[in-house]
């Protein structure tokens, strides 16, 4: 895997890109004010249902990248948090977004497919955009499977190339490079475009059982956009969800035709 895009992301981010938001994380009694915000919240707000009342006391983070999802589950959860990357410049700014907040971690550049760990480390491993990004992605999740302890619980959030309602922000992007000609706009990352059922398969075939999967997130990211208007969209998008809510436990799941990503859960 060419890791070099994403480097160039977290360094962008690290050196205060007007269109990269340094952290993504709402602390108890704040709410989102972005668009990426709203999104973790209700992400962390899913993966709270898939561990339900199992006690989860240590996890590993794979491809951590900010380390959003790390923060919420060791400041929300109390969960002690192993965060790996194989950008050190994603790893520098995981380790400043839990400064930035008071909380503890681990933080290690590594290969996810060469997991530095030993045989029953962990009771969660946890990935939020990584598996869909590599043709090739069993080995991590055979890794996942090793350094879980027995009864552990992977949660992977995947988001592999398929039509979604993410298909808004190409018109967006369209109209943007219409009337902003020299504004650059950068290409997406490679996705495969294998279904949930390939991933739940894969899963499988590793070892885990009772896999599902939970097609997520019905709400457009538009993008590249700066924080004034990211903060002015994101009020449409939380009245939405707020309506979704009266009539959904949990309003971020989808069907798989608009979904835009997907979460696969397995237990080892």
């Amino acid at each position: 895997m060419d890791n070099k895009q994403f480097s160039d992301k977290w360094q962008k981010t690290l050196d205060k890109d007007k269109f990269e938001e340094t952290d993504l994380f709402v602390p108890k009694g704040f709410k989102p004010i972005t668009q990426r915000q709203l999104t973790f919240v209700n992400y962390h707000k899913l993966i709270r249902s898939f561990i339900g009342d199992k006690k989860i006391e240590s996890g590993l983070e794979l491809g951590c990248g900010r380390g959003t999802i790390s923060l919420y589950l060791s400041d929300y959860d109390g969960v002690k948090m192993t965060l790996l990357d194989l950008s050190d410049e994603a790893i520098e700014l995981a380790k400043n977004n839990f400064k930035k907040y008071n909380q503890d971690g681990t933080f290690m550049v590594g290969d996810s497919a060469k997991l530095p760990f030993e045989d029953n480390s962990f009771d969660l491993t946890i990935s939020m955009g990584l598996l869909e990004h590599l043709e090739n992605y069993q080995q991590i999740i055979k890794e996942q499977y090793r350094v879980l302890k027995p009864g552990g619980l992977m949660i992977s959030m995947n988001v592999p190339g398929k039509f979604s309602i993410q298909e808004i922000n190409k018109v967006y992007k369209l109209f943007k490079k219409i009337f902003q000609p020299v504004a650059k706009l950068q290409s997406d990352y490679y996705r495969n475009n294998d279904q949930p059922s390939v991933y739940r398969k894969k899963a499988e075939e590793a070892g885990f059982k009772d896999c599902y999967t939970v097609n997520a997130n019905p709400v457009p990211l538009f993008a590249p956009m700066s924080i004034k208007w990211d903060k002015k969209v994101t009020k449409v998008w939380k009245a939405w969800v707020g309506l979704r809510r009266v009539f959904l436990k949990q309003p971020y799941k989808t069907n798989y035709l608009m979904s835009q990503c997907h979460f696969l859960v397995g237990k080892k």
